[in-house]
């Protein structure tokens, strides 16, 4: 089967059309579920650690992790991790806690702020409504 130039161009076009549409809907996904798709596995894992047989070992997040502020409230039994992957200004914009048991307590130190259910045992912090 020879190939000719329009069934390359006409390949190269749909590969292009493909590729756009990927990206368009990557783009229109909110913050926290792309966070989620990308980090939730080894956030999940390591919060698990950190809040069951390693509480209070002071272990280290994984690599995968190791761009973000991660912060572990053991004794309210939440994982609060600080990403600035979708923040332009470099800011951390988006808070993230996973908490199996229960919503995480609203932030004192951010007053009209408060942790909103995403997923299963993943909260948002977000203005309060």
């Amino acid at each position: 089967m020879k190939i000719t130039l329009n069934r390359f161009m006409l390949f190269v076009t749909a590969v292009l059309l493909v590729g756009l549409t990927l990206q368009q809907c990557w783009q229109r996904k909110p913050e926290a579920e792309k966070w989620l798709y990308l980090f939730e596995e080894p956030a999940r894992v390591y919060a698990g650690r950190v809040l069951g047989p390693d509480r209070g070992t002071g272990l280290l997040p994984p690599e995968a992790l190791s761009d973000m502020e991660v912060h572990v409230y053991a004794r309210k039994g939440y994982v609060e991790f600080a990403s600035t992957m979708f923040s332009p200004a470099g800011e951390p914009s988006l808070r993230m806690a996973f908490a199996p048991d229960s919503s995480p307590p609203d932030p004192v130190d951010q007053p009209g702020f408060a942790w909103t259910s995403v997923h299963d045992g993943w909260y948002q912090l977000r203005p309060a409504p």
